[in-house]
């Protein structure tokens, strides 16, 4: 078992640092959202545009930082704020007004949130911290979301000379069942989706291939989750050796294209990338 501290810990050992250092709280607020906007680099672009929701606490005056010191950066920054800069007290308030002088998009939420923008590269929680001690009710729960973080995943299809595709059928779990899919794997935190794409072509079917055709991003389970799974098809392909992950297991079947379909069609095979996969090549294939 690890220990974990609690909220009060928590905000004891804040206490007890400022006043044993006398070190000024503002800058503390200051190098907390320098942590953030460094974290939120390593997951979105330079330049894209992030949302930052936040409270009227600190933790909103640690979104706040965080949404400026992103602006200073080059990047775009929309924030939903619980109440205006000037009903925000202390340093969140601080930040709060330092924000709003920058010329950040700000909307203050009187009533339920609004959609999140689409084309946004992530969203920053900096609603609440160690100091809620209620339940949420109005904005504040319209504005809360339980969002699921994923690295992502990488999907290939392999089809051979003779038009045949190669899949693969595992038992899954999470549905009590044998399930259907293209060779697929999951992301490591910044791993390049086409070699991993290329990795599990050879790790699950033993395959490598000489051509690749892009077959665009799925987003899976959008209420919920941020995954996205890359999809390839892969020709010109050469047999290698198969070498599974350990406790890994699955039967690797080739089949014809048309028949692949047609499991398609008769709902034989449910899972969504494999759907999407065969069927957004078959249009390649018929257009060609």
């Amino acid at each position: 078992m690890i220990r974990t501290i609690s909220p009060q810990d928590m905000r004891e050992m804040e206490r007890a640092f400022l006043e044993g250092t006398g070190y000024p709280s503002i800058l503390l607020m200051e190098h907390a959202a320098q942590a953030v906007v460094d974290a939120l680099s390593a997951y979105a672009k330079a330049g894209s545009r992030v949302l930052f929701v936040c409270g009227s606490g600190n933790n909103g005056g640690d979104g706040c930082a965080a949404a400026r010191l992103w602006m200073q950066r080059g990047g775009q920054a929309d924030v939903w704020l619980l109440k205006s800069p000037s009903q925000m007290k202390g340093d969140a308030g601080v930040n709060g007004c330092l924000l709003n002088s920058c010329g950040a998009l700000l909307n203050v939420l009187y009533s339920e949130a609004p959609e999140v923008p689409g084309d946004c590269a992530a969203i920053v929680d900096a609603l609440y911290g160690t100091g809620l001690s209620r339940e949420l009710d109005g904005a504040a729960l319209s504005s809360t979301r339980e969002i699921v973080h994923h690295h992502g995943g990488a999907c290939i299809l392999p089809v051979d000379a003779d038009g045949s595709v190669t899949m693969v059928r595992q038992f899954r779990y999470a549905f009590g069942e044998e399930i259907w899919e293209l060779p697929a794997g999951k992301l490591e935190p910044g791993e390049d989706p086409f070699e991993s794409a290329k990795r599990e072509l050879s790790e699950e079917c033993g395959l490598s291939a000489d051509n690749y055709i892009d077959l665009g991003v799925v987003y899976p389970t959008v209420g919920y989750d941020s995954e996205k799974i890359y999809l390839w098809a892969a020709t010109g392909l050469h047999s290698t050796a198969q070498h599974l992950d350990a406790g890994e297991f699955l039967d690797v079947v080739k089949m014809p294209f048309d028949e692949a379909l047609g499991l398609v069609m008769d709902g034989t095979i449910k899972d969504s990338k494999t759907q999407i996969g065969l069927m957004k090549y078959a249009l390649l294939r018929d257009k060609a």
